[in-house]
């Protein structure tokens, strides 16, 4: 793409590749558990850890990277530890 960076920033710890419309990205998370349906009404606990994840865009008529058509391939890993009570 003429005129174009070969790296998008978006948020903190998300980048694309234009020229070849990898994108990538990983973020912290943190989960708290307040209560569930059935035997897990009175559940609570409280989660943290990291999803990451990397996905090949599709590509628009003009060459383009899509981002709103669904990724050609994409592969996410959740890391997370915690404790839960019910």
């Amino acid at each position: 793409m003429p005129g174009a960076d070969a790296a998008a920033a978006l948020l903190p710890g998300f980048s694309i590749n234009l020229h070849c419309c990898l994108f990538s990205g990983t973020q912290q998370l943190s989960l708290q558990v307040t209560g569930g349906a059935g035997q897990f009404a009175d559940a609570t606990g409280s989660f943290s850890g990291t999803v990451s994840g990397r996905a090949l865009l599709a590509r628009n008529p003009d060459g383009s990277c899509s981002f709103t058509q669904v990724p050609r391939l994409e592969v996410d890993k959740f890391a997370e530890s915690g404790t839960l009570s019910f």
